[in-house]
């Protein structure tokens, strides 16, 4: 077991906290029950990182270690790829529809969203080219966009990239 605990997410009736963990070299999506003694269950292995609950708390969301986004039901009894390219950033538009940055290529990144039901994934917009930023986040290993958080309404989300300064 590993202390590491990445991108923690509160449940939507704030009663847990899903999250990412190392175990056995693999991602585990860990699920603690906040005031409850007992040590957090693991949901699901290798199902990626950054976990974000759906408004419903039907699914947990996770960019995948292999180019996907995987749902998780919230009992962690069923899983579902979806999607395709790597996943910088995520987060849940509605119970059905996941939104977020991902890498495509030729070495451009896109907003697009995918239908979980449906599993159809649609680009909404071309942000452009990959920024300097995203080399050297890949080669230090430090994700170049960082956090997701989506406007009540739905209709807009902010993130963060990150800016080195050096030579």
């Amino acid at each position: 077991e590993s202390d590491l605990q990445v991108g923690p997410d509160w449940s939507p009736d704030g009663n847990s906290i899903a999250y990412s963990s190392m175990r056995g070299g693999q991602h585990a999506l860990m699920l603690a029950r906040v005031g409850d003694a007992r040590a957090p269950a693991v949901l699901a292995e290798n199902v990626g990182t950054y976990p974000r609950w759906s408004p419903d708390g039907n699914w947990i969301a996770c960019s995948g270690p292999d180019e996907a986004m995987t749902i998780v039901s919230a009992d962690g009894k069923t899983r579902k790829k979806l999607g395709s390219g790597v996943w910088l950033v995520h987060g849940w538009a509605s119970a059905r529809t996941l939104l977020g940055i991902r890498r495509a290529e030729p070495r451009m990144l896109t907003v697009s969203e995918i239908d979980v039901q449906s599993g159809q994934e649609r680009v909404l917009s071309v942000i452009g080219r990959y920024p300097a930023e995203y080399s050297y986040g890949t080669y230090t290993g430090t994700p170049p966009v960082r956090g997701f958080s989506m406007r009540p309404d739905g209709r807009a989300f902010v993130t963060s990239v990150i800016r080195p300064r050096s030579d």
